[in-house]
């Protein structure tokens, strides 16, 4: 079911098609009355909330997570990220501590981890040690991220294939209107959301 509702998200991210947000809702809510303790559905409800803004709801569940599976590394991540402004020294340790365990978490996940412990490092004005968790996530990313400028203009090139005018206009009907589309690129906290909402 988890599994499900993470397909959901995804392809609402790519096509923005609310129905799949209620749909992954509705989902995951019913599995929770199936598996109430489960932690990955717990999980899942609280960044159904995180996701919504209603931060003091996802950061109940991620408790929920945590009181049972202290050293789950997804729900203290985003514990903290929630938390960022008033993260208590305690959780920072607990993530911290989760951390430096050899666990079976991915380097996504850890990476992640990373990411908002600097953050939450980072308003607390601790700038070394932000510093420092800035640079572990961005050491790791680098160990699974590699740019290869032959396979990323293969994968601009099936783009093009997959999304030709033909199947635009078999999905999109409208997208193949007689205007020209407008393009909006911008750096990360720019406006470019604002403005595609527009």
């Amino acid at each position: 079911m988890i599994e499900l509702a993470q397909c959901l998200f995804s392809i609402y991210l790519r096509f923005k098609n609310k129905k799949c947000l209620i749909e992954r809702r509705e989902l995951v809510e019913k599995a929770i009355l199936l598996a109430p303790d489960d932690v990955h559905i717990r999980h899942e409800l609280g960044l159904i909330y995180e996701e919504d803004g209603d931060f003091e709801k996802a950061k109940e569940f991620f408790r929920a997570v945590l009181s049972s599976a202290p050293d789950f590394l997804p729900s203290l991540t985003h514990l903290a990220s929630v938390s960022r402004t008033d993260a208590p020294e305690a959780l920072l340790a607990e993530l911290e501590g989760a951390l430096e365990k050899e666990s079976s978490f991915s380097y996504q996940e850890r990476c992640r981890a990373y990411q908002a412990l600097g953050k939450c490092y980072d308003v607390k004005r601790n700038y070394d040690k932000a510093f420092e968790c800035f640079q572990s996530g961005n050491e790791i990313a680098a160990e699974i991220f590699s740019f290869n400028q032959s396979d990323h203009e293969n994968y601009i090139q099936k783009l093009m294939d997959t999304y030709s005018s033909d199947a635009i206009e078999q999905f999109w009907p409208k997208a193949t209107a007689p205007d020209k589309p407008i393009f909006i690129v911008g750096m990360p906290r720019s406006g470019t959301t604002l403005l595609e909402y527009m």
